[in-house]
């Protein structure tokens, strides 16, 4: 039987905006049974009802639906683990995120390396970040860092000015831009933000 993919990716998000629920376990759980909407109706089983509540079930895929639908109407991509587009990288850590939402064009970059350091960096500090960034584009590299100020800021900006391609990945979600100075890069760059 195929699972419907709407009504999964939906019961997913409605199992993560449960209350106690933990996205660390809900993905082994989600892996283990084959499917979120059967996880979601086994947790909303054990709050103590011998049955789920139908309509309690109906108002939680209604409200998760509707945060799907907002979701992509402010340009944000959701990757659920059910995805072909979930990043395979990812499928491979502890704790694997059972969601991912970007903004911006997603891309299997093979070559990429992370240039990430301290809020408080020194001038040379900056400087290498600078120089680092700079040369992992010119050898066709995609520069990850996070959204952070300085260091962070420094590589995306050298990567930019580089012509090349940056991914920022943030622990803030893709819509909340934080520091809200870095809101640029959010919009410029691949945001990253999982759940």
């Amino acid at each position: 039987m195929r699972l419907d993919h709407r009504a999964e990716v939906t019961a997913l998000v409605a199992l993560l905006r449960y209350p106690g629920v933990r996205w660390s376990d809900v993905t082994v759980d989600v892996l283990t049974k084959g499917s979120a909407l059967a996880v979601l109706r086994r947790v909303m089983n054990a709050e103590g009802a011998r049955i789920y509540d139908e309509v309690a079930l109906k108002a939680a895929m209604e409200k998760a639906a509707k945060l799907l639908d907002a979701w992509q109407a402010d340009g944000i991509g959701v990757h659920s683990l059910f995805d072909d587009s979930y990043p395979a990288p990812l499928r491979d850590i502890h704790q694997m995120p059972p969601l991912v939402f970007t903004r911006g064009s997603l891309q299997n970059d093979r070559r990429s390396i992370a240039v990430v350091g301290t809020r408080t960096p020194t001038k040379a500090g900056v400087a290498t970040a600078t120089r680092i960034a700079t040369a992992l584009v010119e050898n066709g590299v995609t520069v990850v860092s996070g959204l952070a100020q300085n260091i962070d800021t420094a590589a995306h900006t050298a990567a930019l000015r580089a012509h090349g391609r940056t991914a920022a990945v943030i622990g803030t979600g893709v819509n909340r831009y934080y520091p809200p100075a870095n809101r640029a890069f959010n919009r410029r760059s691949l945001s990253v933000a999982w759940s």
